[in-house]
């Protein structure tokens, strides 16, 4: 009875790995991105600071204007998995409507687009599909949260977008692989001259870690032990 008690330890113990876990869980101030290694900002000058927050100004219409590394290749299985992303501005006037997003290591993207005025538009997009939710303004100037949410089950990934005391959510026609690897994005939508300001950015990742191939072995041996077990038991 304790060798089979011994046996069913060790295959809990090498199946643990493959369960769903938080992979990441990263807060970031602005002055951190600006800092980071994993940060680029392909389609504008190198914002500046203002305190703790990542400031831009004047940002161009459509471009990329922050570029950040937060998944590598390799360490998330692509189903089952869920991204967040809850993302805290700053803002004077309504003009700027970013869109933030994710995109894969493959170039699949999903886009979510923030209009703050006008009644507080939230739009998500991705891979030619589009979704336009009305929200209540969150009001300007103001400080608000925008969550950003992919998960990927049974091939499907659904995007979700809150903000204010709005949500919207969509099937995506080409579901994100973070297998890949995955970075979060932002693209300007607007050039008054208003400042607009990131003041953290909060990035998680739930779904089950790819296996080392050391996890493998040990998940055979400890099959194998039980099965030993079993038929020694029988005789």
């Amino acid at each position: 009875m304790k060798i089979l008690l011994k046996a069913m330890v060790i295959f809990v113990v090498v199946l643990l790995p493959l369960q769903a876990v938080p992979i990441v869980n990263n807060t970031f101030t602005g002055q951190e991105i600006l800092n980071s290694p994993d940060a680029s900002f392909p389609n504008v000058v190198q914002p500046s600071l203002d305190g703790t927050s990542l400031r831009f100004d004047n940002p161009v219409n459509n471009d990329i204007l922050l570029d950040f590394d937060i998944l590598q290749s390799g360490q998330v299985l692509a189903e089952g998995s869920t991204v967040t992303a809850v993302v805290n501005v700053s803002q004077n006037f309504g003009d700027f409507d970013p869109s933030f997003g994710f995109i894969d290591g493959s170039g699949t993207s999903a886009g979510f687009q923030v209009a703050n005025n006008s009644g507080g538009r939230g739009s998500i997009g991705g891979t030619g599909l589009g979704l336009t939710t009305v929200f209540n303004n969150a009001g300007l100037p103001g400080t608000f949260d925008i969550t950003l949410s992919v998960s990927t089950n049974g091939g499907v990934s659904t995007a979700s977008l809150a903000f204010g005391t709005g949500s919207g959510n969509l099937n995506l026609a080409v579901p994100l692989d973070l297998e890949t690897g995955l970075s979060f994005f932002l693209v300007g939508n607007g050039g008054d001259t208003s400042p607009y300001l990131i003041n953290s950015l909060n990035v998680t990742v739930d779904g089950n870690p790819i296996p080392e191939p050391t996890t493998y072995l040990s998940l055979l041996i400890g099959m194998l032990f039980c099965g030993f077990v079993v038929r020694k038991r029988k005789k």
